[in-house]
């Protein structure tokens, strides 16, 4: 393989590494935003609790 190609492939692998990256970031986001959620959530029962 010369070396054009060579570097050609590594752009691929580049590229292909970024978006990959970048499913697994938003896929973290949203976990992120869930748990928040959750969390939020259980705040507010245990406050609805204290409260009783």
């Amino acid at each position: 393989m010369s070396a054009c190609g060579e570097g050609m492939w590594d752009v691929v692998l580049v590229r292909m590494a970024e978006e990959r990256l970048s499913v697994h970031i938003a896929e973290l986001m949203r976990t992120r935003d869930a748990l928040g959620g959750l969390m939020a959530t259980n705040r507010a029962h245990w406050e609805t609790l204290r409260a009783a």
